[in-house]
């Protein structure tokens, strides 16, 4: 055989690799992402080569069945992977948090480190005291997400007394609050174990929020057990500059009216 024709199958060989590593590389990253059980239903709807998700939707990845989570964490990678040399940076901050009826904003922040992008903390008389004797308590807190330092969504975790209350990076979900000069934005806002933020907003008159902590308006998320109503907010715009300035966090007991006016 002469080294003419060797070159030639050597050549078809390294080709025929390379076509075999490329149709591998996609089913490789979906793997190195924890994304692996998903292989077969990108394969089903042809996304089987790395080039073409970039013109994948979330309208797409719900119809291959992936999870909310599991959607945003493939967005988050491909926009990394895209865009090798710009830093993303995302980074929790909080709000605003109460246990029972005790504002405990400031120890919940002692417990994130900086730049963190996941806090776990637990719902206990041991972390934050006992403010409500003889009553089964929450813990709510209100957090956001910033993304190059711009608030990127704003979400709210609620838990029950002992439980652990756990926020990742990819948990916050957005918040379309009203962010504008002397008005109450409601930031955040629970009652009992389910979060009433939209409902607050709405109840907001420019410069005053009245409102009785009752289950007629909030309904009953915690049967049987007395609940608090929270509210986290700031009056007027965000400071861009430093989020949590001037955000406070406001709770009273069920049957209880909360009264916030500027």
């Amino acid at each position: 055989m002469t080294s003419t024709a060797n070159s030639h199958l050597t050549d078809e060989g390294k080709q025929e690799t390379s076509h075999v590593q490329e149709s591998e590389a996609w089913k490789n990253l979906l793997n190195e992402w924890d994304l692996g059980q998903y292989i077969d239903s990108f394969a089903n709807e042809g996304f089987d080569h790395v080039d073409d998700w970039p013109s994948i939707t979330a309208a797409d990845l719900t119809r291959m069945g992936l999870k909310t989570g599991h959607q945003r964490r493939f967005l988050r990678l491909l926009s990394l992977r895209s865009q090798p040399n710009k830093i993303l940076s995302k980074t929790l901050v909080i709000f605003g948090a109460a246990y029972g009826l005790k504002d405990v904003t400031n120890v919940v922040r002692g417990k994130l480190p900086h730049s963190a992008q996941q806090l776990d903390i637990t719902a206990s008389n041991s972390v934050f005291g006992d403010p409500w004797e003889g009553i089964e308590k929450s813990l709510v807190v209100v957090y956001g997400v910033l993304h190059n330092t711009e608030l990127h969504g704003i979400g709210v975790k609620v838990v029950k007394e002992n439980q652990c209350l756990r926020i990742h990076i990819d948990d916050a979900v957005q918040q379309k609050y009203c962010n504008s000069n002397g008005q109450i934005n409601v930031l955040g806002a629970c009652y009992g174990l389910k979060a009433c933020t939209a409902k607050m907003q709405g109840l907001v008159q420019q410069k005053k929020l009245v409102v009785t902590a009752s289950n007629n308006v909030f309904g009953d998320s915690w049967y049987g057990i007395e609940k608090s109503l929270v509210a986290v907010y700031c009056v007027g715009k965000l400071n861009s500059q430093n989020l949590t300035s001037g955000v406070r966090t406001c709770v009273v007991a069920e049957s209880q009216k909360m009264s916030i006016v500027h």
